[in-house]
């Protein structure tokens, strides 16, 4: 073993070549392995409706509801974690897309003393790169993903504002009324580490 490391040590331009071709991309730049895997890879992923009401129901009963509000349709993928679960709770809150006296968007869900509907949503992972039938290899395993929907129902509540959900893995109807129409996709890459 000794050996084979004194033999590396002397071919430095060797390994620097043989760097360079494991993790080159075609425009010449170099990468880490970890990033050339994660790549292009979204974090969790949000559609987020303004609704003068919105109602899911499970079986014909239902389950949850709100008046005036957000719907958040939301997938979580494979990687996400606490960070990120923060990082939504803080953008679906603050997000300013309420109409003020003057018909501008200045006002968030907590300015109105609106409601948050959660409803957790494998489907809205889908890629459809390859094909006509959706793949949704990004979601994450059941058990984690659900674990961190409850985790950001909770962290929305901590900020003032009353949050509800949907039934996990169930099969849903939602019905609302999407006020304006206004409909925002918010989701956050791995590049974008700030808060």
């Amino acid at each position: 073993m000794e050996l084979h490391r004194e033999k590396i040590s002397f071919q430095p331009a060797r390994n620097a070549i043989l760097k360079k071709r494991l993790y080159s991309l075609g425009n010449g730049k170099n990468i880490s392995p970890s990033s050339r895997v994660r790549k292009g890879k979204k974090d969790l992923k949000a559609v987020i409706q303004r609704v003068k009401r919105a109602e899911v129901r499970v079986e014909g009963r239902t389950i949850s509801s709100i008046d005036r509000g957000l719907l958040v349709f939301v997938c979580v993928e494979k990687g996400d974690d606490d960070r990120i679960i923060n990082w939504f709770a803080d953008k679906i809150v603050s997000l300013r897309i309420f109409s003020d006296e003057a018909g501008k968007f200045n006002l968030s869900v907590k300015d109105v003393a609106g409601e948050v509907l959660i409803v957790s949503n494998f489907t809205v992972c889908g890629t459809l790169k390859k094909g006509t039938r959706p793949s949704f290899h990004l979601a994450e395993e059941p058990r984690l993903a659900e674990g961190l929907i409850l985790k950001l129902r909770d962290l929305i509540e901590e900020r003032g504002t009353r949050a509800k959900l949907g039934v996990f893995g169930a099969h849903m109807e939602v019905e609302l009324i999407n006020d304006g129409p206004v409909t925002v996709v918010l989701e956050r890459s791995n590049s974008a580490n700030q808060s």
